[in-house]
């Protein structure tokens, strides 16, 4: 008898520990299904574990304490990882409600859902509907975890078929032997007057760095908005009126998907790489789910972006914000211009177009002047304009490295260097400035736009970003219609 009751005991810690394991892994599961085709396995399987972890311990912890009850410690197990999992969920519902995106209001919320759920299962504890629903709870999200893992093969099919460590040469004849074409667009880089007017800044040697060097730089350019999308998915377009503000969010990102860009280059005869991380990628309009599909290989430069998402969205990242010295979370922009500036990158006479995403000097703020990674408290702080000065400084020595390298071993390439648009001290028109530091929106437009056309002279004063993509594509060979 007393073995009987032991094997029981067995079988429905078992059966208890299953749905905790299922919720557990799911979101690491799911982000990989989701981006199984720019990553792989290996940069969710850090975050997975940590949350298994945290959910067997967990689990464990309420075993004993609740009278070795598995389903009730199953069950509220269960809840308390999907509040741990999913704590931006709660911190976006409770700033909907309480018009305040502070932590404290989430962390309330969470503990209220705990407490009920507690009572109600512990009053129930001894009731068989617990195993019913525990088995049926494990049920379901088996089924979630299945589908999320085959519907991440095609993905991981197709990453090691077009995902390239470095740009290979393409093997063409010498008749179609193009020079490689690099298109590098910075995120919210302001141009030399702003940086002068409102940061006090010289931005002068870069300039001189970049006409020195044989680039036509623009000083007067500007593009239609101040937003990113809509300015990248118009330099996608070749067009300064394919998208605009009134659009919705989808309908751009596949204006921007079906961007004349990519067939222009194809018929050049182009191999295009995309080069970004993992969150620029899904923050840049021109990669969807179709981006290999028309001919563009992404190459992820993310390191642990995905551990980044995951820890995001749960509530170690409210808790870990209260430290100052945090690390762990990806510099992502600094990897892609490490990358970038990578003399193994750069493959000359290879008809390569590389198109590049840098999303600084954004936020976050994570870098000082020197290039030192700054606390983590002040990454997203858009108060104080020092930051973003910082952020700008370090960016500019970036791209002068970048640039040295590419030049020293192609310089018979291509070069488009722009920014999407300036500094940005609102997001719309008539909005408040978000740091002391407040530009006319007109002039938020503006940007940096500077063009190395194998050494040639070219003249881009006053065009906008398309404008300059159409006219060196159009020098290029390319027969663009209106």
């Amino acid at each position: 008898m007393m073995n009987q009751l032991s094997q029981s005991k067995t079988k429905n810690f078992l059966i208890g520990i299953v749905p905790v394991v299922l919720v557990s892994i799911l979101p690491a599961i799911y982000l990989f299904s989701r981006n199984s085709f720019l990553c792989p396995f290996s940069e969710v399987a850090l975050p997975m574990l940590v949350s298994l972890g945290i959910g067997l311990l967990a689990y464990i912890g309420l075993y004993f304490v609740v009278g070795r009850n598995s389903f009730f410690s199953a069950l509220f197990g269960t809840i308390m990882m999907i509040l741990f999992s999913y704590f931006s969920v709660l911190k976006s519902l409770t700033a909907l409600i309480t018009g305040s995106d502070r932590s404290y209001f989430a962390y309330a919320l969470a503990l209220i859902i705990a407490i009920v759920a507690c009572i109600l299962l512990y009053r129930a504890r001894e009731k068989k509907g617990l195993r019913f629903a525990t088995i049926a709870l494990s049920f379901f999200l088996g089924v979630i975890v299945l589908i999320n893992l085959v519907s991440s093969i095609p993905g991981v099919v197709q990453r090691r078929s077009i995902e390239p460590k470095r740009v290979e040469a393409t093997a063409v004849s010498q008749s179609k032997i193009m020079p490689n074409f690099y298109f590098i667009i910075t995120d919210e880089y302001a141009e030399f007057d702003t940086m002068q007017t409102y940061f006090y800044y010289d931005l002068s040697p870069f300039h001189d760095f970049l006409t020195t060097n044989g680039f036509a730089v623009s000083t007067s350019s500007y593009n239609v908005s101040a937003s990113t999308r809509i300015n990248i998915a118009n330099d996608l377009c070749l067009s300064d009126d394919a998208t605009s503000l009134e659009m919705e969010y989808d309908d751009v990102l596949q204006t921007a998907a079906d961007g004349a860009l990519y067939s222009v280059l194809d018929e050049l005869g182009y191999s295009t790489v995309g080069v970004s991380n993992m969150d620029d990628l899904f923050s840049c309009p021109s990669v969807l789910d179709s981006f290999n599909d028309i001919g563009v290989r992404a190459v992820s430069v993310s390191g642990k972006t995905p551990t980044k998402l995951l820890l995001d969205q749960s509530m170690l990242v409210a808790v870990a914000w209260r430290f100052p010295d945090n690390r762990w979370v990806g510099t992502a922009p600094s990897l892609i211009m490490d990358y970038m500036a990578d003399p193994n990158f750069i493959q000359s006479e290879s008809n390569t177009a590389v198109l590049c995403y840098i999303m600084s000097p954004h936020k976050p703020y994570s870098h000082t002047a020197d290039g030192e990674i700054r606390p983590r408290t002040d990454w997203y702080d858009s108060s104080n304009p020092v930051f973003y000065l910082d952020q700008h400084i370090y960016t500019t020595s970036r791209l002068t490295e970048i640039i040295r390298v590419i030049l020293a071993k192609d310089p018979n390439c291509v070069i488009v260097l722009q920014s999407d648009h300036n500094y940005r001290t609102s997001a719309e028109a008539g909005e408040l400035p978000l740091s002391g530091v407040s530009i006319p929106y007109s002039e938020q437009k503006r940007i940096l736009n500077a063009v190395y056309f194998k050494g040639d002279s070219i003249d881009i004063d006053m065009l906008s970003g398309p404008e300059t993509l159409r006219l060196v594509l159009t020098k290029l060979g390319a027969t663009i219609e209106p």
